[in-house]
């Protein structure tokens, strides 16, 4: 069996966000196709405990400076409210 090599923190926390982003995505699939309550009510836990850990490691890159985001204005947010709720009252 091959040896991996060190990896950084850095490197290390990009492969957790990207494994967490994924579990998410297939939890919200596979919830929304479930017809099963009890196997749907799991899944959705299951999203719940996965999208804390997501935040986790996200605030954890945050904090060190390699996960920067901008702050949207309040402009911004309420641009994109309004045309959420335009989505919204359309459906």
């Amino acid at each position: 069996m091959q040896t991996i090599q060190n990896l950084s923190e850095v490197d290390i926390l990009c492969d957790l966000l990207s494994q967490e982003k994924q579990l998410c995505s297939l939890y919200t699939l596979h919830a929304t196709e479930c017809s099963c309550p009890a196997l749907r009510h799991m899944l959705g836990n299951h999203l719940k405990d996965t999208l804390c850990d997501e935040f986790e490691v996200f605030s954890a890159m945050h904090t060190r400076g390699w996960y920067p985001t901008q702050d949207a204005s309040d402009g911004e947010v309420s641009r994109i409210k309004d045309s959420m709720q335009q989505l919204s009252n359309q459906l």
